[in-house]
């Protein structure tokens, strides 16, 4: 098998992973109609936070970040709050099929930021295509906005894919962290700052709105908190610590394409020529900038 190369079980794992975020964004939409967004992901993560921290203790992994670790942690904590708040905000702003495949352009900006921090992860010419493949994606999603007012919003277009570049950002910064600090201590901390952060925030800016959890709000935060934000976090990062990020990081341009039918069967959020032919592009783009 050549070096860095998936293999087949890996590889499968990382597309159930795929599968399960590619629901996320959907969960998050319908959280938002009970929950405010900096409390919503808040609570969310207030929900990850102890298991993950059971799961460390099971292990026997010490939670007290070691030297030279607090300024790593503090940096990832502080990038993924702000990547998680304006996530939420965009989402709340748009359509959930057009936020999920406007976020699952990360693995490009994994791509591009891996070339210059990632030693041995390099972007060749096949990539460069590729990345501009899959901005086309990018141009066609808004383009269909901006001539034929399907539905959502620019600014929370432009939020998502915000998110979406602070992602890749963190994809690549917690990469290089998990070379010498263990995943369930890194994701602990990163929450132990976000959590307080996103309720300060919630205070702050959302004093006025309330919580209302129906049964469908309070199943997509539990979806978020223990699905994607315990089992999907802690197994993501299993398999970044062994292999380069824009390998596996390619697996999840298959997000999307779940995430689509799944806003349609839940949401009824219609899937339009252009909403699909953006995803399109954006799958081929980052197979592209990825293709072994």
């Amino acid at each position: 098998m050549r070096k860095n190369s998936l293999p087949v079980r890996t590889t499968l794992f990382v597309l159930l992973l795929a599968t399960l975020w590619g629901g996320n964004v959907v969960a998050i939409k319908i959280g938002l109609r009970g929950i405010s967004p900096f409390a919503a992901a808040g609570i969310r993560f207030g929900l990850a936070l102890p298991l993950i921290a059971l799961w460390a203790w099971i292990k026997g992994i010490g939670l007290r970040p070691r030297a030279g670790e607090v300024l790593p942690l503090l940096v990832v904590g502080l990038i993924f709050t702000l990547q998680i708040s304006i996530l939420n905000w965009g989402t709340r702003l748009t359509l959930a099929g057009r936020a999920t495949v406007i976020l699952h352009t990360y693995p490009v900006f994994v791509a591009f930021l891996a070339h210059f921090i990632v030693p041995g992860d390099r972007l060749d010419w096949r990539r460069l295509v590729g990345v501009i493949g899959a901005f086309a994606g990018i141009v066609v999603v808004f383009w269909e906005k901006l001539s034929f007012g399907a539905g959502g919003s620019i600014t929370g277009d432009l939020l998502c894919l915000g998110s979406g570049f602070l992602l890749g950002l963190l994809t690549v910064l917690i990469k290089r962290s998990l070379e010498h600090i263990e995943a369930p201590r890194l994701l602990v901390w990163e929450m132990l700052i976000a959590v307080p952060l996103f309720f300060l925030l919630h205070a702050l800016v959302e004093s006025g709105s309330g919580y209302e959890f129906s049964p469908p709000v309070a199943l997509a935060l539990l979806y978020q908190g223990v699905v994607i934000g315990c089992f999907c976090f802690l197994a993501w990062l299993s398999v970044l610590k062994r292999y380069p990020p824009s390998r596996v990081s390619v697996l999840f341009f298959t997000a999307p394409v779940w995430g689509l039918p799944i806003s349609y069967l839940l949401l009824g959020e219609r899937i339009t020529v252009g909403l699909g032919i953006g995803a399109v592009l954006v799958a081929l783009g980052i197979f592209l900038v990825n293709r072994g």
